[in-house]
């Protein structure tokens, strides 16, 4: 996450990726459930991923803040538990790395009836007026293995239980012809984003494939929790990481 990245000097001068799996390993000699076991195992397998596993970097990176020991930097929210924390880890061996942040913006209507949206770090608007912010603005990237067979589900909702929404979700495969290509797209509340979106599939590094894009929506479409889950599916298997984003 594009702020985690950011307290990089943070983390490796307060908190190693070595200190986070001695951190866990003195969580289990503490007496905690035998059921954590797995997460003590993956978090010193994480220290040798960030040694030898390549484009892992970022991705422990951004698992050690989440979890119990980080320093919880940026717009993210810490893992709600250790069952997360353990289910996380399995989408940093794949190779997978989410980065997402959110901004305030206004969304107008343009002189032609387009959708504008500017966002509220701007002095003025193209047009030279200033406005209030009346929404928010969230930028997706998402990193991950060029593997055929290998699907992707990016969802992002907003609210919890009876008040749960869903924003958006988009799907994407890799095929043996095309590569990683867009598979569907649904949108649930897509006035106010439409404008927005324009998903970007690039080949990076010969390994991955990069997506980014942004997506946009008004103050009163959104509620005070949201949440991005992405789901990750392999042949063989299939694992999912949840972001949540508190405003």
């Amino acid at each position: 996450m594009s702020q985690e990245a950011a307290g990089r000097s943070n983390l490796q001068s307060g908190l190693t990726i070595a200190g986070g799996a001695i951190g866990l390993i003195s969580l289990f000699v503490g007496g905690l459930p035998v059921a954590f076991v797995g997460l003590v195992v993956g978090g010193i397998a994480l220290f040798f991923a960030y040694l030898y596993v390549e484009l892992v970097a970022k991705a422990v990176r951004m698992w050690i803040n989440r979890s119990l020991f980080g320093n919880h930097l940026g717009q993210i929210e810490p893992f709600r538990s250790g069952e997360e924390e353990l289910a996380s880890l399995g989408l940093v061996f794949k190779g997978l790395t989410v980065d997402i942040t959110w901004e305030h913006v206004n969304i107008r209507d343009g002189f032609f009836g387009e959708k504008v949206v500017e966002a509220v770090s701007d002095p003025r608007s193209a047009s030279g007026m200033m406005f209030p912010p009346n929404g928010k603005r969230f930028k997706i990237d998402v990193l991950v293995p060029d593997i055929i067979g290998l699907s992707l589900d990016i969802e992002l909702t907003t609210g919890q239980g009876r008040t749960l929404k869903r924003l958006s979700i988009y799907s994407f495969v890799n095929d043996h012809v095309a590569g990683l290509v867009r598979a569907d797209r649904v949108y649930v509340l897509g006035e106010s984003n439409r404008s927005e979106v324009e998903i970007k599939i690039e080949k990076e590094g010969g390994k991955f494939y990069g997506i980014s894009y942004y997506e946009s929506y008004l103050n009163e479409e959104i509620d005070v929790i949201s949440e991005l889950s992405v789901a990750l599916g392999w042949p063989g298997g299939i694992r999912r990481d949840n972001f949540e984003m508190r405003f």
